[in-house]
């Protein structure tokens, strides 16, 4: 939105108690001025201002395309039951990685936490608690992501 819609929407909002019923409003640009009227300003170019926008779109009808509203179009690409099982096989094996990689990474952060270094320096320790169970998390999340492919 650019800011002069803006200050008029703004302005609208805050005008509107104060209008008499049924009167309009016009945006009125002069060279590099603006200004909000109640009416159009000569040598300068005005627009009437619509003080309810969604009103007159509520007020129209749905139309036929609206009526008939679904998740997909028909001729939207599907695909064949091979190519899905192909495709879910895939995101087996991708999430399966995932789950080893993860798994060896929380290994060597619980090594490192055992170790003498964690032991004296208590940042380190810190530092690798919350890498620990950030990896724990993400095992528990792609396990459930693996559970719900079953």
């Amino acid at each position: 939105m650019r800011i002069p819609a803006l200050v008029a929407a703004l302005a609208i909002a805050s005008l509107a108690p104060l209008l008499p019923a049924g009167a309009d409003l016009y945006w009125c640009t002069s060279g590099d001025t603006s200004r909000l009227t109640s009416e159009p300003v000569a040598n300068a170019k005005c627009r009437l201002v619509d003080k309810n926008p969604k009103a007159k779109a509520a007020d129209k009808p749905a139309s036929k395309a609206n009526k008939k509203l679904r998740p997909y179009s028909r001729d939207f690409p599907r695909v064949t039951a091979k190519v899905q099982k192909e495709r879910d096989l895939t995101r087996r094996q991708i999430l399966e990685y995932e789950m080893l990689e993860q798994r060896r990474k929380l290994e060597m952060v619980q090594q490192v936490l055992e170790g003498p270094q964690a032991r004296r320096n208590a940042r380190v320790a810190k530092e690798y608690s919350i890498r620990s169970n950030i990896h724990e998390l993400n095992i528990i999340a792609i396990q459930q992501e693996i559970d719900r492919l079953d």
